[in-house]
């Protein structure tokens, strides 16, 4: 993951957010005195013994594991260990996050960034890969050893793919899927999700609302289980099909409007004008669903970390380019 510059998910305590970092103390007109909290990150532990007693303390009431109780090496100033002991405190006290999603990095095996990423639980316990990361990886150091399509080729193997048994146990699991997402009626509606990503119903504890049930789906977990390129695929789908409804229902409209003779099939000149309304509506249509897209795809891209992921992927070795022609078969 280090090595592949593999991106995780912060913890919310991390960054809380604007409503956390900016709040005030009443009466106090100086800008620099009167966010608490943001004061309160400047205060530096002076000395690292002082840091380290700290630090013991907060291991003995629970708050931190073991393996942070240290001042590691890279700490070589005040602001460096007092900045990880803060963000701690925070953890510890679960402060409430008001960003909707969270921020990502780049992994690193760095002990004194350890304390950073979102942790999840498992069978195996606390970790903070997620299935569809611990597949990735899996898949990426098999690669780099073996060629599979060569193998393929000359019948060495049939195919490569993940147990969906293998996690059971999990959180996630495809009988799971079958009650949030293939019959969303059977699951609770706070875990059913949405048509769409940015709807507030994939948030925690919301529920989707009753007429949106046809469209539902958990896209967070899918994401989780599948990865971000199928997920991609089922945010697309959703948010299409459910912005198809309002094509559907002015067509509806009008064709009763015809049905029940409120319109004319042809005027004297013999053009049906409904039908000429209608395909302006449906070229408006398409370019105002198009820009909604766009805003949802970024919306897809920053909540599950792949923003500018495509600069970031590294060439992948069973990758064979088209062979180059010679400029003067292109006249044929």
């Amino acid at each position: 993951a280090d090595e592949l510059n593999y991106r995780l998910q912060f913890r919310p305590e991390v960054d809380p957010g604007p409503d956390f970092w900016q709040v005030q103390k009443p009466g106090i007109q100086d800008e620099e005195e009167k966010f608490v909290e943001i004061k309160n990150e400047e205060k530096l532990l002076a000395t690292k013994a002082g840091a380290a007693e700290h630090l013991e303390q907060m291991y003995k009431n629970g708050y931190i594991h073991a393996s942070e109780v240290h001042i590691f090496e890279d700490e070589a100033t005040p602001k460096h260990w007092s900045r990880r002991i803060h963000t701690l405190e925070r953890i510890a006290d679960k402060i409430p996050s008001c960003n909707r999603w969270n921020a990502y990095a780049d992994f690193s095996t760095r002990p004194t960034e350890r304390h950073l990423y979102n942790e999840y639980a498992s069978v195996r316990g606390t970790t903070i890969f997620m299935p569809k990361d611990r597949l990735y990886l899996t898949r990426q150091i098999l690669e780099n050893i073996f060629d599979f399509a060569v193998l393929q080729r000359v019948e060495v193997i049939d195919s490569m793919f993940p147990l969906h048994d293998s996690n059971y146990g999990e959180a996630l699991t495809t009988s799971s899927f079958l009650k949030t997402w293939i019959y969303p009626y059977m699951g609770d509606r706070d875990k059913i999700g949405a048509p769409y990503l940015s709807h507030p119903a994939n948030d925690n504890g919301s529920y989707c609302p009753w007429p949106m049930l046809p469209w539902a789906q958990p896209l967070s977990e899918i994401r989780e289980y599948f990865g971000e390129s199928v997920a991609m695929y089922f945010a697309w789908l959703g948010f299409y099909g459910y912005y198809l409804l309002i094509p559907a229902i002015v067509g509806s409209g009008m064709q009763l409007l015809y049905y029940y003779g409120i319109i004319t099939h042809y005027d004297s000149s013999g053009i049906k004008y409904y039908m000429v309304l209608f395909s302006i509506f449906m070229v408006v249509w398409a370019n105002y669903y198009n820009m909604q897209w766009t805003t949802e795809e970024k919306i897809c891209a920053l909540a599950w970390g792949t923003n500018g992921f495509e600069d970031a992927e590294g060439n992948r070795p069973q990758f064979h380019g088209d062979t180059s022609e010679a400029w003067w078969l292109c006249c044929f």
